[in-house]
């Protein structure tokens, strides 16, 4: 919900205008079929739904393109913290023994 509104407002800021159920039906089939892995990040996928959708709507395609570029910006801010805490320490250790102890562990369930 929070990813339509954002992308909404962004809409708005781009100057297009159109009811926002338009632009938030275009978001929800444009996240739908992002989210099948055919590239990454979702790249070409994102403006080709919204090229269809939008453009069909007499939006012209420049803008069409930035506003799925600035989506896209909106999806990569919290992959790059998970990169930054990745990149703080990529490989966690666990002791092997541990890691066989507590999948081996019967599940115990408390009244």
């Amino acid at each position: 919900m929070l990813y339509t509104v954002q992308g909404i407002l962004i809409a708005q800021s781009l100057g297009i205008q159109l009811p926002w159920f338009s632009i938030a039906l275009a978001i929800t089939l444009t996240a739908m079929l992002v989210s099948v892995p055919i590239s990454i990040q979702g790249i070409g996928v994102r403006e080709g739904v919204l090229l269809l959708t939008l453009g069909a709507m007499g939006i012209e395609y420049a803008v069409v393109i930035t506003f799925s570029l600035f989506l896209m910006t909106i999806s990569l801010i919290p992959s790059t913290w998970g990169l930054a805490s990745w990149l703080r320490d990529p490989f966690v250790k666990i002791e092997q023994d541990a890691l066989e102890s507590a999948i081996l562990e019967p599940i115990v369930f408390v009244d």
